[in-house]
Parts: structure tokens; sequence; C-alpha cells
């Protein structure tokens, strides 16, 4: 073989060997690129993990206070004041045959407590007659702040003074317990010919 022979296939030689090592080289930075950014995801994707478990214990942790607040006001609503008997004197007393008519001064307010003293009183409705209470107080109205009724039986709330119906007789006792209250604030509006009536039964006195 000759001289340049030799040469031609030293230089094909060195020129195969640098390539193959060009081609590794790249495929060594092309293998760390890769690892570093699954790397990074991998990182990233816990990072969001992370925060997300962190924001759902917080929504978790306002809930609950928000709840327990909600709960605590409606705690507070359902406790509503009872209604108690106020106090009240008896000043004047007038009788007829089945009517026993009563003037109370009292500081009471609203047909409940008026209720309650017409209920403490019931005892002194005559036997199948009518106890009425005329309800007052000190610097009140001059007609007084209202007035109760107590039944005896259905017998006086049927008396024709009165223009209950049959229904109606049966509702004051089945509902009422025998008895009917009205504050003559209320009364214009809800049976405003009762006043009359009632009035209709004074004149027997």
């Amino acid at each position: 073989m000759s001289v340049y022979a030799k040469v031609a296939l030293g230089l094909c030689a060195l020129g195969v060997s640098l390539m193959v090592g060009v081609f590794g080289a790249l495929l060594w930075e092309g293998g760390e690129e890769v690892s570093s950014e699954t790397g990074g995801s991998e990182e990233s994707d816990s990072s969001k993990v992370q925060s997300g478990s962190s924001t759902s214990a917080e929504e978790r942790a306002v809930g609950g206070e928000t709840t327990q607040e909600a709960g605590e006001d409606t705690g507070k609503a359902a406790s509503p004041e009872p209604v108690t008997l106020p106090d009240y004197e008896m000043v004047d007393e007038r009788n007829a045959e089945g009517l026993r008519q009563i003037e109370v001064m009292t500081e009471a307010r609203g047909e409940q407590q008026m209720r309650l003293i017409a209920e403490d009183l019931r005892s002194y409705a005559p036997r199948d007659g009518i106890l009425l209470l005329d309800f007052n107080r000190q610097n009140g109205p001059p007609n007084g702040t209202g007035f109760a009724m107590v039944f005896d039986s259905r017998l006086a709330a049927a008396d024709p003074n009165l223009s209950y119906t049959e229904e109606e007789e049966e509702a004051i006792f089945e509902e009422d317990g025998g008895i009917r209250v009205v504050s003559f604030k209320e009364s214009e509006e809800r049976d405003p010919n009762l006043v009359e009536e009632v009035e209709g039964l004074l004149s027997n006195l």
C-alpha cells in the first residue's frame, strides 16, 4: 500500500471518531435538559397540590366559623321573652242579674297581658253569666285601655245583647277558653260593633 493510501485511511478514521464523539456529547446534553424539565414540573405540581390543600383548609375553617356564628344568632333569636301577669287593682264593682262589671287599674298594654288578668279573675264570673272587666291605667286614654268578657257558660255567650253566631260562640270556648279580650285600639278594626254591644250590656246595671 502506498503512503498516500495510508494517510487517507488515517484521516477517515479520525473523522469518524470525531463525529461519534460530537454525537455522544449532544445526546448527553439533551438527556440532562429533559431530566431538568421533568424535575421542575414535578416540583411545580407538588407546590400546586400543597397550595390547594392549604386553601381548602382555610375555606373549611372560615366556613366552620360562619356556621358557628349563624348558629349562635339563631339560638339568641329563639328565646322570646315570656308574658307575665302584670300588677292590677280592682277599684270598682257593679252587679246585675247574670252580669258583673269590675273596673281594673293596670299598666297592662296589649291583649296578652289583659288576658292573664281575666284568667286570674275568672272566679268572679256569675253562674251562667258574664264577667265584664274594664281596663284602665293612670294617665291613659279617657275611654280606657280595653275590656274582657269572661263567659261562665255557652248560655252566657248567647246573651241577646251580643250578636255572636253559633260558630263564634263555639270558637270563644274552643279557641279562647271562654274569654274574649279586646283592646280599644284594635276593636274598631276587628269588630266595630262590639263596643256598642258591650254598652248595651252595661245598660242593665
